[in-house]
C-alpha cells in the first residue's frame, strides 16, 4: 500500500476528508436522484470525500455538523490525461498516440500532479485492495454534494482513507489557501522515472512528421477491414513500417541518381554513395 493512504480504516467510526468511496449500488441509487450524470458516467469509478473531517464527526444522536457531504468524482489517470490534453492527443479505439512535441508538456503536468501540486486534481496512487486498480485522480473542479442523512451509506462505501498529512494537502487544494501544506514528495530521480513510465504506458509517442502517415495507414486499414483492432502492438508495428525522413531522403536521392544515370544501378558505386549519405554527419543533421 502506498504511503499516501492510512494502514486501515477499521475502528474509524466517522467519515474523514480524503476517504475513498466506491460507487456501490446503494451510493449510486442516491446519486441517481440528485446527480444522475455523475452516477452514470462510466469513467467515475469512485468518489473522494472533500468535506473537512471536523465537520464530519458525529455528535449526540448521530448527526454531524455539516448538512451536506461534498465529494469529487475519481477517474483513471488515462482518462484525465485524455481530458487535459484534448487536441494534443489522438486516439484510435482505446489507444492514445501523439506527437513528441507534446511530451514535455505532459511530463511537467505529471510531475506536478504526482506531488499534488496541480490545483484542479488530487492524485491517487493505485490501491487494488481498495478497488482502485489503476492510478487515478479526483477532479476537484467537479464537486457534488448530497445530504448528510446519507452518512451511513457513504461510510459503508468507504474503502480506504488518506493519510493525515495528505488530508491537509487535500484541504489546501480544495480551499485554495495561500500557504503550501508540506507533505512528503517523491525523490527527484524516482519521480523522473515514474513520469516516464506513466507517459510511455499511456501514450504512443511519434514525431510530428509521422502522425499524418500513421493516420493515413489507419484509414487504409479501416477501409480494408472495419473490424481491425488498433492496440498499442498493432500501432507500433505500423509506426515501425513508416520510412524515417533520412532513410526516405536517401532512397529518393538514389532513385533520382539512377534515373538520370549519375549513379549506375546495382553497382559498387551505388552502394558506396548510399553508405556515404548514411554516415555523413552534415547530411544527417538536416533530419534532427
Amino acid at each position: 500500500m502506498h504511503w499516501t493512504y492510512k494502514d486501515a480504516t477499521e475502528g474509524i467510526q466517522n467519515l474523514e476528508q480524503g476517504d475513498l468511496l466506491e460507487k456501490t449500488s446503494d451510493l449510486s441509487a442516491i446519486l441517481d436522484l440528485y446527480h444522475p450524470y455523475y452516477s452514470k458516467h462510466p469513467e467515475n469509478t469512485h468518489f473522494l470525500v472533500l468535506t473537512q473531517s471536523c465537520d464530519l464527526v458525529r455528535r449526540g444522536i448521530g448527526s454531524c455538523k455539516s448538512r451536506y457531504l461534498s465529494m469529487a468524482p475519481v477517474r483513471s489517470l488515462e482518462a484525465v490525461l485524455s481530458r487535459e490534453f484534448d487536441g494534443k492527443l489522438r486516439h484510435v479505439d482505446s489507444q492514445l498516440y501523439a506527437s513528441t512535441k507534446s511530451k514535455q508538456l505532459m511530463q511537467q503536468f505529471l510531475a506536478r500532479l504526482f506531488n499534488n501540486n496541480e490545483p484542479s486534481f488530487y492524485y491517487l496512487e493505485s490501491h487494488p485492495t481498495a478497488g482502485l486498480a489503476v492510478p487515478s485522480c479526483a477532479l476537484l473542479s467537479l464537486p457534488i454534494a448530497i445530504k448528510s442523512e446519507h452518512y451511513e451509506t457513504c461510510l459503508d462505501a468507504r474503502r480506504t482513507s488518506t493519510e493525515d498529512s495528505f488530508q491537509a494537502k487535500l484541504g489546501w487544494l480544495v480551499g485554495q489557501l495561500y500557504s503550501r501544506v508540506g507533505t512528503k514528495d517523491w525523490p527527484e530521480a524516482e519521480m523522473a522515472a515514474k513520469v516516464e513510465r506513466a507517459i510511455d504506458s499511456a501514450v504512443l509517442w511519434l514525431p510530428e512528421s509521422e502522425l499524418a502517415q500513421l493516420e493515413k495507414m489507419i484509414g487504409e486499414e479501416r477501409a480494408k477491414d472495419a473490424g481491425t483492432v488498433f492496440d498499442v502492438t498493432k500501432l507500433r508495428k505500423m509506426v515501425a513500417s513508416i520510412p524515417q525522413k533520412k532513410a526516405a531522403a536517401i532512397g529518393r536521392i538514389m532513385e533520382l541518381g539512377i534515373q538520370v544515370k549519375l549513379i549506375p544501378d546495382k553497382s559498387p558505386e551505388r552502394f558506396a554513395f548510399r553508405r556515404e549519405l548514411e554516415n555523413d554527419a552534415i547530411f544527417g543533421s538536416f533530419f534532427k
